[in-house]
């Protein structure tokens, strides 16, 4: 089944986070302790999308201490589902259903090398001081309307809280409208069609709220 979908930050804290590896086990799960300060510069994901046309999400994690982060890890929820449904997708309550969950986006492509066994988090390994690792989501949207996809940074699997460097938490929202009608295309003047939108990349984004 396919998973559908700069803030300065010191993570610390004993908070249990996603797992990865492949497995649910404590002792397979990667573990951290202490302070690890660290920013995102460069956090993307386009404010306006469109229905079946691809969007990226981008969270570049840098590692401002002095010592390693074990494993990093981002968690991304939509909504208020929390951890009940799959990143990128809302609760669906509605009985008889094969599924409790409603994709708002689909995933195509998620951050290389960056699976772990939970539906909502990714990780992708060690992060040395000064280093970014940056997790990106190819992802389509499927369900038109406001919505809210929400992030967390975990320097592991296990152990640590993400918070900003005034105390408030190292968790993020993107506010995003999902339209119906697609760009519209232009011919250019070598008879070329070009798409009338800006590239995922470079879009206006929606602000990460603390």
């Amino acid at each position: 089944m396919r998973r559908s979908l700069t803030t300065i930050a010191v993570i610390s804290g004993t908070l249990a986070i996603s797992g990865c590896g492949g497995s649910t086990s404590g002792s397979n799960q990667s573990h951290a302790d202490g302070t690890f300060r660290v920013s995102t510069p460069g956090i993307s994901f386009p404010v306006s999308q469109h229905i079946n046309k691809e969007a990226v999400l981008k969270i570049p994690v840098r590692n401002l201490g002095t010592r390693p982060i074990p494993d990093v890890t981002i968690t991304l929820t939509t909504g208020t589902s929390g951890t009940s449904a799959p990143a990128f997708s809302n609760v669906d309550s509605q009985p008889g259903l094969a599924e409790h969950w409603k994709h708002v986006w689909f995933l195509d492509l998620p951050p290389a090398n960056g699976d772990t066994a939970l539906a909502n988090s990714w990780s992708l390994g060690e992060v040395a001081p000064g280093a970014t690792a940056t997790f990106t989501w190819h992802v389509h949207p499927s369900i038109t309307g406001p919505h809210l996809l929400n992030w967390k940074i975990s320097p592991a699997m296990l152990g640590g809280q993400a918070v900003l460097v005034n105390g408030a938490p190292a968790t993020g929202s993107f506010q995003v409208v999902i339209k119906s009608k697609a760009p519209s295309a232009t011919v250019r003047s070598d008879g070329t069609v070009a798409k009338d939108y800006t590239p995922a990349s470079t879009r206006k984004t929606s602000p990460a709220k603390p």
